[in-house]
Order: structure tokens, then C-alpha cells, then sequence
């Protein structure tokens, strides 16, 4: 049984362990340190130039660390976005207001123990899943583009991580609909728990319930894993679908942005 506070950790470290991964990859590259988790990539639009982690550094106001942070943003061409979780300091948000950001999306993190799990779902007649090894990186992609709206310059990279960490703590699932993959969900293990990132579909799949077929499967196996819970950001479309699923809230995150750039 997790507290809610082991619960929260599980949360914050597992995205954090999770976007890590695309900075680990060039043109990739990485913040990374105990009060510090920064993204930032070639690739133009979130979550791909991210702050995902910020602690208080003690040596200067928040407000200060906050603009700096900033400030590396804007000297880029990208659309940035910044991550506030349970346990950032209060200060970010008010920083963060007076820099003219706006909270873009509020998202619930849930949490299944893994103790009463909903049936395995059956998959519908028209409907083929797989589990996507290195050889379905273009399926993958073609799914991220699209849920996105990235262009192609972004594939050589984004096809770089999917190769190099497929397998290696991500497991990913792939719904196609008369052999056009056209849903796909992602599951990132680490420690002893592991994460559902990634939920997406097109529109030739909707209304076929395949985000909630997918999810299943990962919840069986981060289950069969043996992992000891499963934990997700939810948008808040989908809050209701992962409640019937068996989640539960834990805390809210908040993603920050400039106005009107980022639409989850």
C-alpha cells in the first residue's frame, strides 16, 4: 500500500525519469540535477523544452532562479512550458504569473495498486494490437507527429530515442485499424513502478474505446512485471475513463506556459 506521500514520489519521479530519457539523445539536452530537471531539445513544441523539476537552490530569490530559467527559453526559438508538481516551492506559481505564463492545463496524477484489476480486455474483430519492438519506430512516430503536430525535421531524433530506449524500461503498444496503427499507449518502469505516458489517438480510431483497451493491456502488464503500482498524468477528458480503469487522484500537476501555446 503506498501513503500519499510515497505515492506523490512515485508520480513526480517517474516523469521525471521518463522526459529525462529525451535528453539523453542528441541534439537532446539535459539539466539534471537535484534541484533541477530541464529538456531542452531542437524539437520546437512541448513537452520537448520543458522544466519538469525545480527545487530551491537557496542562493538567490525564487523569483531570480525562475527568470533565469526563462530567460534560457527565450533565447531559443521553441515553445516552452514548465512543469509545477506537488512538491514545487508555492513561490513558482506567483513567478511565474508575473512573467505573464499561464497554467495551460491542470493534470490529475493517479495511482492503481495494482490489487483489484479490471478485467483483460478483449480486442474488437477489426482491431490488431502488437507490442512494438525497434522494427514499428515509424508506426510510433507517425502516432507521436500526429498527437503533436510535429514536422519532419523532428523524425531523425524522435526516432533516435524511441530506438534507443524501446525495450530498455519502455514497453509501448500499438492499435491498428485495418493495418493503419492508428493508437498507441507507453509504459516507463522504473524503481518499482511503472508509468503510462503517450496515450493517443487518431481520428480513424475514435469512438472504438482503444485508450482504454490499451491502458488495460499496460495495466496487466506493469502488473505481470511485477511492479508494484501504475501511475499516470491525466488530462482531464480522459480523468473519468482512468477512474473506471481503477486509478485513483493523488495530486494535481499544473503545466505553465506562455498564453495560448500549449493545448493539451
Amino acid at each position: 500500500m503506498f501513503t500519499e506521500t510515497e505515492a506523490v514520489a512515485a508520480l513526480e519521479t517517474n516523469a521525471w525519469s521518463m522526459f529525462a530519457q529525451f535528453g539523453r539523445v542528441d541534439p537532446g539536452r539535459l539539466i539534471d540535477t537535484p534541484t533541477r530537471l530541464v529538456l531542452e531539445t531542437d524539437v520546437p513544441k512541448p513537452p520537448y523544452n520543458t522544466v519538469f523539476r525545480f527545487y530551491d537552490e537557496g542562493d538567490r530569490s525564487i523569483d531570480a532562479q525562475v527568470h533565469e530559467l526563462l530567460e534560457r527559453f527565450e533565447r531559443r526559438s521553441c515553445t516552452p512550458a514548465w512543469l509545477v508538481h506537488p512538491t514545487t516551492p508555492i513561490e513558482v506559481r506567483e513567478s511565474l504569473d508575473a512573467h505573464g505564463w499561464v497554467c495551460a492545463e491542470t493534470m490529475p496524477g493517479m495511482i492503481h495498486t495494482l490489487d483489484d484489476l479490471p478485467p483483460m480486455p478483449d480486442v474488437p474483430s477489426d482491431i490488431e494490437v502488437v507490442e512494438a519492438g525497434v522494427g514499428h519506430g515509424a508506426a510510433w512516430l507517425d502516432l507521436v507527429s500526429t498527437r503533436y503536430g510535429l514536422d519532419e525535421d523532428d523524425s531523425p531524433y524522435l526516432r533516435q530515442v524511441f530506438d534507443r530506449f524501446i525495450g530498455t524500461g519502455v514497453r509501448v503498444w500499438i492499435a491498428s485499424l485495418d493495418g493503419v496503427p492508428v493508437s498507441k499507449v507507453g509504459i516507463h518502469m522504473s524503481n518499482d513502478v511503472a508509468g503510462i505516458y503517450g496515450v493517443a489517438t487518431t481520428e480513424p480510431g475514435r469512438g472504438k474505446g482503444l485508450a482504454s483497451l490499451l491502458t488495460g493491456i499496460a495495466l496487466h502488464a506493469t502488473a505481470n512485471a511485477g511492479f508494484r503500482a501504475s501511475v499516470l498524468h491525466s488530462t482531464p477528458m480522459a480523468h473519468s475513463m482512468y477512474q473506471r480503469l481503477g486509478y485513483r487522484d493523488v495530486a494535481t500537476f499544473e503545466l505553465w506556459a506562455r498564453p495560448d501555446e500549449v493545448h493539451l
